[in-house]
């Protein structure tokens, strides 16, 4: 019953408009057509809804759909990276946020995401770089304690997932 309110809620919030992650988004990147992003972004909202109400599946699909329509985004390959891991795709997850990176490697919270997903994979020394790299970015207080925990506790096996919610901005 909880769930069923919860999700008529998040409903209604996205339907009169005063939440959408375009909102929050940096907007157009600049690159490429305006037009193809625009497009590429409907699919985008779409995806990041799906990733809401808990369609990381979905997700994925109108992710790669944005992708393919305009590469030139880092947050459709983060939010791609954060819906791989969701559903513990792990090595996807890492290909999807280096993407990210590719276009911007200036924002701490995709380096932290980086970090978890190669510590999933073992991949210890790699993630231990990403999570340094993500302290050198100046993230705020609660990053820092997000990505300062991620690394003291880097070579204890991972009990369980912790990637960022996608209703949490990361900018």
């Amino acid at each position: 019953m909880q769930l069923n309110i919860y999700v008529a809620l998040v409903g209604l919030v996205v339907l009169l408009g005063v939440y959408s992650p375009s909102s929050e988004a940096r907007g157009f990147p600049g690159k490429g057509s305006m037009a193809a992003w625009e497009r590429a972004h409907e699919a985008y909202d779409e995806g990041y809804q799906l990733s809401l109400l808990g369609n990381p599946e979905q997700a994925i699909a109108k992710f790669r759909t944005a992708i393919v329509l305009y590469p030139y985004d880092a947050d459709f390959y983060y939010d791609l990276g954060n819906a791989y891991c969701s559903t513990d795709q792990w090595p996807l997850a890492e290909q999807a946020y280096r993407s990210s990176l590719k276009i911007n490697d200036k924002i701490w919270s995709t380096w932290l995401e980086l970090g978890t997903a190669l510590k999933w994979q073992g991949k210890i020394a790699e993630s231990k770089e990403a999570l340094s790299t993500a302290l050198q970015l100046n993230p705020d207080a609660q990053g820092r304690a997000r990505i300062e925990k991620a690394l003291a506790t880097l070579n204890e096996k991972p009990a369980k997932k912790t990637v960022t919610s996608p209703a949490k901005s990361r900018h």
